[in-house]
């Protein structure tokens, strides 16, 4: 197995047990953040489909007061 396609395998397994663990509204932001730039970084590899759908939680799950994600955890401050 070439170091490319190692690198491919090590990058999914790290994104799907990213997205298993459940999440703060704040770090909710910050993997979105993170898978935006794997994408730009690996764009052969990753796809945006990933952030798009990271972005799409943060808008339904919004706040009343119009915070993204606040209603991703209602423990959080």
């Amino acid at each position: 197995m070439n170091h490319a396609m190692r690198r491919k395998e090590m990058i999914d397994k790290v994104i799907k047990a990213m997205l298993c663990m459940s999440r703060a509204s704040w770090e909710q932001g910050t993997a979105a953040q993170a898978l935006y730039e794997l994408h730009c970084a690996f764009r052969s590899d990753i796809g945006p489909e990933y952030f798009v759908c990271m972005a799409h939680d943060a808008i339904i799950r919004q706040g009343e007061d119009g915070r993204f994600s606040a209603r991703l955890c209602q423990g959080d401050q």
